[in-house]
C-alpha cells in the first residue's frame, strides 16, 4: 500500500525480547507506533481514514508538525499495519496546489524503478522551506555531480524538480507491483 498520511501522535511499544538479553546491545529506541490520517491513498487495498501504524528507526518516532504530510509504504499481515524501516518521504505541494515530493539524483529507493522519469521541474509553495537546505549543510557531492537537480540561492539549496503524487498514482495502477521486491530501487 501506498498512501499520503498527517502524522497524528506516537507511542513506544515493548522492546523486542533479544534486546533484553545481556549479551546483546540494541542500537535502536523500542519499535513505536504512529497514529495517521490517511490523506490520499494510491495504491493498495482501501484504508480507514485513521490507521495505525508499526516501525522502527535508529532516530525513534519521526517528528513531524501536524500539518506535514508524508508519503510512506505500508505492509499489512492482516492484523498490523507496518511502515517498513524508513519508507517515509515529506510531501508538499507545488504551486499548483497539487501534493507532490522532491526529486533527487537517486530515485526514492524504496518505491519501484521509474519514478524519477515522472519528474518534471516545479516551485514548491509548501513546506515554508520549500524542501530548501541551507548552504552551509548541504552536502556537496550531489550539487557538484547532478547540479541541474538543484537550484542555488545565496543562503539555501532547494530542489529543482518533483514527482507529483496524481502522476505517482498512474504509474502505480499501470504498474500494479506486488511483492516485497517490487517496491524496491536499488541505485548502485
Amino acid at each position: 500500500m501506498v498512501v499520503v498520511v498527517r502524522l497524528k501522535s506516537g507511542a513506544y511499544l515493548q522492546q523486542f525480547p533479544k534486546c533484553e538479553e545481556a549479551d546483546v546491545i540494541c542500537m535502536d529506541p523500542p519499535p513505536f507506533k504512529l497514529q495517521a490520517e490517511v490523506v490520499q491513498q494510491l495504491f493498495g487495498p482501501p484504508l480507514p481514514a485513521s490507521i495505525a501504524v508499526a516501525s522502527t528507526s535508529h532516530y525513534g518516532i519521526p517528528r513531524a508538525s501536524q500539518d506535514a504530510l508524508h508519503l510512506i509504504h505500508l505492509l499489512w499481515d492482516g492484523t498490523v499495519i507496518v511502515m517498513p524501516r524508513y519508507h517515509r518521504v515529506e510531501v508538499g505541494e507545488d504551486a499548483r496546489g497539487e501534493l507532490a515530493f522532491p526529486a533527487y539524483p537517486d530515485e526514492v529507493w524504496w518505491l519501484p524503478c521509474g519514478t524519477n522519469a515522472m519528474k518534471t521541474e516545479m516551485a514548491f509553495r509548501s513546506p515554508r522551506n520549500r524542501f530548501a537546505e541551507p548552504t552551509d549543510e548541504f552536502d556537496e557531492k550531489p550539487l557538484a555531480s547532478h547540479a541541474d537537480f538543484f537550484i542555488a540561492g545565496r543562503s539555501s539549496i532547494r530542489p529543482r524538480y518533483g514527482i507529483r503524487i496524481s502522476d505517482l498514482t498512474r504509474f502505480l495502477e499501470e504498474r500494479r507491483p506486488s511483492g516485497a521486491d517490487a517496491f524496491a530501487c536499488r541505485n548502485e
